[in-house]
């Protein structure tokens, strides 16, 4: 069976975030060789917006000018196969470039740009069935950093995040026509780019978003709330929870750096949300925070404390160490593989092979795998790379602001005889 998770949430997105509870392979070489190999590479237009797999095939968003494109590319060798191209009015005045992840079925693909334009584009005709724009529908102008949040497939139903303070927080549309199957009122003020959720919390079905004022719960078939938790304050969230088994779910902000454990019960209908523990010392901005044990690890770095680096905490929140600069990692995407951590430096294009240790950092290697220019700091062609990355089997696929690659993080067959880096 392929390992398959869709790049998460990069400079304004989020994903779930899936907790893992593995065990380390502990001085096992990342990759062969001095660098991954890179396996193959398409151009794409500026950007940050992840891809996803469906079948053997690639799929992305991009935004070119005042017009955005859905792209489906080969995953043997990264040549497209298909592309459709629309009009969508608006002007970015900063971070050009797509944003979100599309979401895909067997027939369609759905994409949702930054100024709200939705559409819904046959696999086979490579033309939309229906489209429209969730602002002027539901929302009077767009987020500031424009829509980040990515559609979000349930059966039939494709919700959506206009986040509009007095219209809609949430809408579910028919997959197949775009019509309005429900709505939520609004909630929060609005500024929130985390990407609902699906999940079960104690065998309950439930879409979950966080956004800047609580948590808060819906049910997907109706769209009525669930439950709300409102003693969090998340400024303008990007990042998705991170959901435990036993219903303990880790929220945080980067823009305000503090990170949240709450705990959501459930007994004779009524739910329980309670909070365990806060750190107001850390917090992670951008993409997902990652389970490993008894130990969390996430990139902390924020718009307040740009140089925090990687972080590991214990379950309670406690700060175990961090690397503050050494690496920074500048707001790069971090996957969980095999039991080693593959963190992208998101300025330079650095890939670190880290292994997970509560006690100290670890790092196995690292590698140049995106197209840097020596310079002021940012002087890159590809900067900044902060677009989530994706994992599928021994694939890592990366993106920069000109190219998307596909490296192949194969193991050798042995272990490293030693670490080539321990601190």
């Amino acid at each position: 069976m392929k390992r398959l998770l869709p790049g998460c949430l990069f400079v304004f997105c989020g994903m779930f975030a899936t907790a893992f509870a593995q065990s380390p392979q502990a001085h096992r070489a990342p990759w062969n060789g001095e660098s991954p190999k890179v396996l193959w590479e398409a151009s794409v237009a500026t950007g940050f917006g992840g891809t996803i797999v469906h079948g053997e095939s690639l799929f992305l968003h991009e935004r070119r000018d005042e017009k955005e494109s859905v792209r489906e590319l080969n995953l043997a060798d990264g040549k497209e196969l298909w592309s459709y191209t629309y009009d969508a009015p608006g002007k970015q005045y900063s971070w050009f470039g797509s944003r979100t992840i599309p979401a895909v079925d067997d027939d369609n693909v759905y994409t949702l740009g930054p100024f709200g334009h939705v559409y819904a584009v046959n696999r086979k005709t490579h033309q939309p069935i229906w489209s429209l724009n969730l602002v002027g529908t539901y929302i009077d102008k767009t987020l500031y950093h424009g829509y980040s949040n990515h559609p979000l497939l349930i059966g039939d139903k494709l919700i959506l995040a206009p986040m509009a303070r007095r219209k809609a927080g949430l809408v579910a549309l028919n997959k197949n026509t775009g019509e309005e199957i429900w709505k939520t009122p609004s909630f929060g003020s609005g500024e929130s780019y985390v990407t609902p959720i699906l999940l079960k919390l104690h065998g309950v079905e439930q879409i979950i978003m966080l956004n800047d004022k609580s948590l808060i719960s819906f049910d997907p078939e109706t769209g009525k709330t669930l439950w709300e938790y409102k003693n969090v304050s998340c400024i303008q969230p990007i990042a998705a929870p991170l959901v435990f088994d036993d219903g303990r779910i880790v929220v945080s902000s980067g823009a305000n750096p503090t990170v949240y454990m709450l705990k959501a019960d459930y007994k004779d209908n009524q739910w329980t949300i309670t909070q365990l523990a806060h750190n107001e010392n850390i917090g992670h901005q951008m993409h997902e925070i990652i389970r490993v044990g008894d130990h969390l690890y996430f990139v902390g770095n924020s718009n307040r404390r740009a140089k925090e680096g990687m972080v590991c905490t214990d379950l309670d929140l406690n700060v175990k160490w961090q690397t503050f600069d050494q690496p920074n990692l500048q707001h790069g995407d971090c996957k969980l593989i095999d039991g080693i951590l593959y963190a992208m430096e998101g300025r330079r294009g650095i890939l670190y092979a880290i292994l997970p240790s509560p006690d100290r950092y670890i790092e196995l290697a690292k590698a140049q795998v995106l197209v840097f220019k020596e310079g002021r700091p940012g002087n890159s062609e590809d900067s900044p790379m902060w677009a989530p990355m994706t994992v599928i089997g021994n694939k890592l696929i990366v993106r920069g602001q000109h190219r998307l690659r596909c490296l192949d993080i194969s193991p050798p067959p042995v272990p490293l005889p030693a670490l080539q880096s321990a601190r």
